[in-house]
């Protein structure tokens, strides 16, 4: 069990899971770049960056609304 300081220290950094899907959203753009026909492959492509983008920053805003609540100064 993490005590008092652990926890405070980890409330105001990535998860592993959150960096793993900032880390797939970027190898979805690198395969978008790279395929540069206007098609449907591409627009998939695009679909699913913006849902995964969507998803993670509605839980960033989340966590920063939740540090904000407990009284974290965030810089």
């Amino acid at each position: 069990m993490k005590n008092k300081e652990d926890l405070l220290k980890s409330q105001g950094k990535l998860t592993p899971a959150e960096i793993d899907n900032a880390k797939s959203i970027v190898e979805q753009l690198e395969k978008f770049i790279e395929n540069e026909d206007v098609d449907e492959f591409g627009l998939i492509l695009l679909e699913n960056i913006h849902d995964s983008f969507n998803t993670l920053k509605r839980t960033y805003v989340s966590r920063v609304i939740s540090l904000l609540k407990q009284g974290h100064m965030l810089t």
